[in-house]
């Protein structure tokens, strides 16, 4: 799915959304969502596809307001956003997220692969890689709204980029990594 204009996909509507061996690239927008914007989805499922190269002065190259989000096998590389380089999660999705590599994902001000705002989201990640992402707050692999509680987020048997300051509000628990 490629342009340079607009949102890759926009989806406003309570539905189930199925996204698999995907290239979703090079858009380029002064909203939030570049590359997916979902708005009270019931459940999305990536798998095996790649989001790359979407630049936006809003917020989330993925933003999800609602719902459930499963991430599989699949790579965020090169995008760019204000919040959150990767994923801005609003209003209580609960991120899955298995065998996935955020890479080289910018945010001018928090959040270099995750953005949380709104409290009641929670995100489990599971063997994934978090390499060379930054933020300019230096919150380069998340930041999260005040508000948040200790242990919103697991994050296990993963890579984390150690560079900076990774995180930002609330406490992820982080366990056998690497």
């Amino acid at each position: 799915i490629y342009t340079n204009s607009a949102r890759g996909i926009y989806c406003q509507a309570d539905v189930n959304i199925e996204i698999t061996d995907t290239i979703i690239h090079s858009h380029d927008t002064t909203v939030s969502g570049a590359a997916l914007y979902l708005n009270g989805t019931t459940a999305t499922s990536i798998r095996r596809s790649t989001i790359r190269d979407n630049i936006t002065t809003g917020n989330g190259t993925l933003f999800s307001n609602g719902g459930n989000l499963t991430v599989e096998n699949t790579i965020f590389a090169d995008n760019q956003t204000a919040n959150g380089g990767a994923i801005q999660a609003n209003s209580g999705p609960t991120i899955t997220v298995v065998n996935s590599t955020f890479a080289d994902n910018t945010a001018s001000a928090n959040g270099g692969v995750f953005y949380f705002c709104a409290g009641g989201n929670v995100a489990t990640i599971r063997n994934s890689i978090f390499w060379n992402n930054t933020a300019a707050s230096g919150n380069n692999a998340y930041y999260a709204c005040s508000g948040f509680t200790n242990d919103f987020m697991t994050i296990t048997n993963s890579n984390v980029d150690t560079s900076g300051n990774n995180f930002g509000n609330g406490t992820p628990t982080v366990a056998e990594n690497i």
